[in-house]
């Protein structure tokens, strides 16, 4: 993970454009390895994860699942629409799923396009999984602009037909 942060073509990108200047220095953490599978369990709950496609082989990503007796939420993560997302959000009560860029901007061949998800991407995932609700989150700052958040809507409501909520900081939404 901190060679994707500091080195990859895409996180350098969003440093850049953040007003950083190259190079990234390290973050310092302390990290534990997670693997795909069950994460956690307790009384009413556990968590899941599975693999997503991203930045390999700079790092592994996961996607996450809470299920509880209150309902299922599933949290893609940065990644590409993927089978290991639609298998782990299969009716899922909510997909929080990052949605980078309307569909127009994903550039076949960018780094973007190879390793994120637009809007016609995180709506297919969501009818693919059947889940009841879809949040779009992780958008770029242009996606912000009212045409851009408009269009995003539309695209992903083309082909949708549940509830889309747009992710904004601080935003909470009920579940279960």
């Amino acid at each position: 993970d901190i060679v994707a942060r500091t080195q990859h073509p895409l996180s350098v990108a969003a440093f850049v454009e953040r007003g950083g200047v190259p190079p990234r220095k390290p973050p310092k953490i302390h990290a534990r390895d997670i693997k795909p599978g069950t994460v956690a369990t307790g009384k009413n709950w556990e968590i899941t994860a599975a693999p997503v496609d991203h930045v390999q082989p700079y790092l592994d990503s996961l996607a996450y699942r809470i299920d509880s007796d209150e309902g299922s939420i599933v949290f893609s993560g940065d990644t590409r629409p993927c089978k290991s997302l639609t298998d782990l959000a299969t009716g899922a009560d909510l997909l929080v799923m990052e949605c980078i860029k309307v569909d127009e901007d994903m550039i076949p061949g960018s780094p973007s396009y190879e390793t994120e998800t637009g809007t016609f991407g995180a709506a297919q995932t969501a009818v693919d999984a059947g889940v009841k609700r879809l949040a779009l989150v992780h958008q770029q700052a242009k996606m912000e602009e009212p045409v851009r958040k408009a269009q995003a809507i539309y695209e992903v409501k083309s082909l949708y037909d549940g509830p889309v909520v747009w992710g904004e900081q601080l935003l909470e939404i009920p579940w279960g």
